[in-house]
């Protein structure tokens, strides 16, 4: 997902990134040196929290629909609530 996330992030931005490069250049590094890889590097950390906020929602988006709670977690947390 967090692939998907930064491919998709990068066309609606008309960005041109390959899976390639994304593994070569983004893969495993912090959103500073992605951005700063994507857009270069007069990038500003504003810009780079904004975009990252935009590419993080993106990426709960794609992954919503395949979150579900652990076995156990919501009768565990009824009971927390129940027991104060």
């Amino acid at each position: 997902y967090h692939i998907d996330s930064w491919l998709q992030f990068a066309r609606r931005h008309n960005i041109p990134l390959t899976l390639d490069q994304y593994l070569q250049h983004l893969n495993g590094r912090n959103a500073t040196d992605s951005f700063t890889y994507l857009l270069g590097p007069t990038v500003t950390p504003d810009e780079i929290a904004r975009l990252t906020d935009e590419k993080e929602a993106l990426y709960r988006e794609l992954y919503a629909p395949h979150r579900r709670p652990t076995p156990g977690l919501v009768p565990f947390l009824e009971g927390l609530r129940t027991a104060g």
